[in-house]
């Protein structure tokens, strides 16, 4: 497995244990605590942006434009505690973007990610 994840999340918490469960999982992962610092800390090589919906400043759905109009590589899913959908801003794909609610297990985190890369 060859895969580098993003995980951009306001809740430091839930991020470091997505992170640490992702690793296990043997995936290569970097965390940032907001959109801003997503934006600042782009650098290539991301296949998945996992993207907390909810966030300060810069919100999952305007992270995920901006990501996607310097990387339209990188492949994008959302996730979220307040929410059990996308809002409906943004490119259709973004509102169709695979989705993971909070809180999850790590066979569901697995699960998910693992059906993200093998489409």
């Amino acid at each position: 497995m060859n895969h580098s994840i993003l995980i951009v999340d306001d809740n430091e918490t839930a991020a470091r244990t997505t992170s640490e469960n992702l690793k296990a999982l043997g995936y290569e992962v970097r965390v940032v605590l907001s959109g801003f610092d997503g934006l600042r800390q782009l650098k290539p090589g991301i296949s998945l942006a996992l993207i907390d919906v909810s966030m300060p400043g810069i919100d999952g759905i305007d992270f995920a434009m901006r990501l996607h109009d310097s990387q339209p590589e990188v492949r994008v899913a959302f996730t979220s505690g307040f929410t059990r959908q996308i809002p409906h801003r943004g490119p259709l794909a973004f509102q169709t973007a695979p989705f993971l609610a909070k809180p999850y297990t790590v066979p569901e985190l697995k699960g998910f990610v693992e059906d993200i890369f093998s489409n």
